[in-house]
């Protein structure tokens, strides 16, 4: 089983998921089973084995629903709950809307504290694949601003 990092170069087709699966108040139900799929992980996201590769679940929803994905755009979902996988809180936006979007530093994941030296991190959205390191901060304020101010 392999895991699909950037999905958006390999997706199933609608026709392909609604085959398999129906929708139901934010979960893919299979229809052999009749079982919601999906393990829950610890940052909160649903992800799903299909066709022996790995996705995250609002990304199938999003395809199941006829839509089509973007590949300079990201599913972000709207209330910053990443379990909370309704198509009507699910939408494609630019990364940098969704950078802006985040709340708080767990929604948003450029942000994080780093024990073991007593700092905050920030880091930036994937460009191209490369994740740029922004640096070391002493509050988790600051820590966002730099990431807001690498968005923008």
């Amino acid at each position: 089983m392999t895991f699909n990092p950037d999905f958006r170069k390999k997706c199933p087709s609608t026709k392909e998921l609604k085959e398999r699966f129906d929708y139901k108040d934010g979960f893919l139900i299979c229809k052999e089973t009749n079982k919601s799929i999906g393990i829950l992980r610890a940052d909160g996201y649903y992800q799903v084995c299909f066709e022996n590769c790995q996705y995250l679940l609002h990304r199938l929803i999003w395809v199941w629903h006829g839509n089509n994905l973007d590949k300079n755009l990201v599913i972000d979902h709207k209330d910053n709950n990443p379990s909370n996988n309704k198509i009507e809180n699910l939408r494609q936006i630019t990364q940098s809307e969704n950078t802006k979007n985040c709340q708080r530093y767990k929604s948003c994941k450029y942000v994080y504290y780093d024990r073991s030296n007593n700092v905050w991190k920030a880091r930036g959205p994937r460009i191209e694949g490369k994740r740029k390191f922004l640096g070391n901060f002493k509050s988790e304020e600051e820590a966002i601003s730099a990431v807001e101010k690498f968005v923008n």
